[in-house]
């Protein structure tokens, strides 16, 4: 059977506060957000912890996904991409296959979106 990759995306959002600069600058296409900008998007990041539970929660329904399609006897490998960090995401993705994997790695990863 030939295994199918799984890769469930959220819009995503900084790691640690020490990346909320370079998120921001992102998500704001390029243009660098003021010191007090980027403050109080830390200040809000405080408040929940210090990062979002958003990666948390869309790997738990990853996980959950493959798990019911596995139950369909399909091999499935489940992964997180996070749009706002897609370059690193198509990265880690052909890594993991790198690391042990009998599947060779991707020659390319596609990105559709899926508006619901």
């Amino acid at each position: 059977m030939t295994p199918v990759g799984l890769v469930c995306m959220a819009y995503g959002s900084p790691a640690t506060l020490e990346d909320v600069l370079a998120y921001y600058t992102h998500i704001r296409g390029g243009k660098i957000p003021s010191p007090s900008q980027v403050a109080e998007l830390c200040e809000r990041y405080r408040r929940i912890g210090g990062q979002s539970p958003l990666a948390e929660i869309t790997q738990r329904q990853a996980t959950g996904v493959a798990r019911a399609l596995r139950e369909d006897h399909l091999d499935v490998r489940a992964y997180v991409g996070m749009n706002a960090a897609l370059l690193a995401d198509q990265r880690g993705i052909v890594l993991r296959h790198s690391r042990g994997s009998s599947v060779p790695p991707p020659d390319r990863v596609d990105v559709r979106p899926v508006l619901a």
